[in-house]
């Protein structure tokens, strides 16, 4: 990928490659330092109009008004090439996608396209799903940050969008109404596999077609519900039974949904989907509880293949109990275990090292214990117990962000487990050499 260099310049050089088919240019990101006003993007597109190599160009946060918008439309119509896109900043609005709308239904090459917070309202929408209807290629959709509302997913929730598979609707304004745009989006939307509508709110009825449409979404491999706020409703449950029963399911994402201790268990169940495909579970910062545990924990029990599993149940209030629970698992499937931000598992670390050196999590390969308020011993203790050969499919062990990492004496116990067992990385700081930790968030 090329990116435009970070100062005030125009797009001269990056033109000069395109019109000459430079075969290395195969991305090309602008960055806001270069000059992207309307002559440049006549430049870009009369040179993007014949080439034959370019297959992404993005240039988000440039201002892109309604004509030079209509520019690229004719560019789009005209390269065979282009396969992914991203245009325009907060301005773009309605007007500048109905400019845009016909290029995307022209295109015979164009796959994808970023319209994240781009100020687009239903109008914009509709000019979208209409292009949609003509469009021979166009599979996947970022619509994240645009006031669009239910209107906004219903006029995409159309026949036109039975041959999109990637849809990201995160933080789109979803806000009150009654729902029916859920069962709609995945009626017509047959063929979605990956879809994101995190950060909205969605409750009440809507919670109800939203698990009608799930029962329809046979291809679904990936569902984002990050902080929808269902809560702990009956309607929750619909949701969770919906989810397992669905055969291409592989990931599931309802961190901060606050179902609660008594829907908890219902969402376990998705680990009985009937997909034999790698599974991911994440019910971090829901309030859940030991009843939620056993319910996990008896769901990779009763499995009666071995299936890649990775569960996240960081954030919840578990007590020591849960933990150890936890810590019992021997079913082999269990690949990846997130319990970042449970404290607990400081009270009762003795006890988890013991369960571990007795065979527990013996096919975990990576477990996030950051954030649990560990202290030196603790963390000592369980490296003791790692070079003992407790865990033995342990690649990765996260311990960032626990005061135990302050210890003077901690990186020599660290040295110490990465002598004995030079299979694990242990992330911990972003300043260790030896760490592919990108980012160590504070101690809670």
């Amino acid at each position: 990928m090329v990116w435009g260099r970070a100062e005030s310049r125009g797009v001269e050089d990056l033109v000069e490659r395109l019109r000459n088919n430079d075969p290395n240019l195969k991305s090309l990101t602008l960055l806001r330092g270069r000059r992207f006003g309307p002559e440049e993007v006549v430049q870009v597109c009369d040179a993007l109009d014949a080439n034959c190599v370019l297959q992404e160009f993005h240039a988000s946060g440039h201002l892109l008004m309604p004509p030079s918008a209509t520019r690229f439309a004719e560019t789009l119509a005209k390269n065979v090439c282009l396969r992914r896109i991203g245009l325009g900043n907060v301005e773009l609005g309605d007007a500048g996608l109905e400019a845009l709308a016909p290029g995307i239904a022209a295109s015979t090459s164009l796959q994808a396209i970023d319209l994240e917070h781009k100020g687009i309202g239903c109008k914009g929408v509709a000019a979208l799903a209409q292009a949609l209807e003509d469009s021979p290629s166009l599979v996947e959709i970022q619509l994240n940050r645009n006031p669009i509302g239910q209107k906004g997913i219903s006029c995409l929730a159309k026949p036109c969008l039975g041959r999109v598979q990637v849809l990201e609707l995160r933080e789109v304004d979803i806000g009150e109404g009654s729902g029916t745009c859920f069962e709609d989006l995945f009626l017509h939307g047959n063929s979605l596999r990956k879809v994101d509508l995190g950060k909205n709110t969605i409750v009440g009825s809507g919670v109800d077609f939203l698990a009608r449409g799930l029962y329809r979404a046979k291809c679904l491999e990936e569902l984002d519900l990050t902080e929808v706020g269902f809560g702990a409703s009956h309607s929750a449950v619909s949701v969770a039974q919906a989810l397992a029963s669905l055969p291409c399911l592989q990931k599931v994402v309802c961190d901060g949904c606050k179902i609660g201790p008594l829907v908890g268990p219902a969402f376990a169940s998705v680990l009985h989907c009937r997909s034999s495909l790698p599974l991911e579970l994440d019910l971090s910062n829901n309030d859940v509880k030991e009843e939620t545990v056993r319910a996990v924990v008896a769901s990779l029990d009763s499995m009666d293949v071995v299936r890649s599993t990775s569960i996240a149940l960081g954030g919840n209030s578990l007590d020591a109990k849960s933990i150890i629970t936890l810590a019992s698992v021997t079913y082999a499937g269990l690949r990846s275990l997130n319990l970042f931000n449970t404290s607990s598992i400081s009270d009762c670390m003795e006890e988890f090292c013991t369960v571990i050196a007795g065979g527990g999590l013996q096919g975990v390969r990576s477990l996030d214990i950051g954030g649990c308020r560990m202290e030196f011993e603790q963390l000592e203790l369980l490296f003791r117990t790692l070079m003992g050969g407790a865990m033995p499919s342990l690649l990765t062990l996260v311990v960032a962000a626990n005061p135990g990492i302050e210890h003077d004496r901690f990186e020599d116990a660290l040295e110490a487990l990465r002598s004995k067992r030079t299979d694990i990385e242990v992330l911990w700081s972003t300043s260790d050499p030896s760490s592919a930790l990108q980012k160590m968030p504070r101690c809670p």
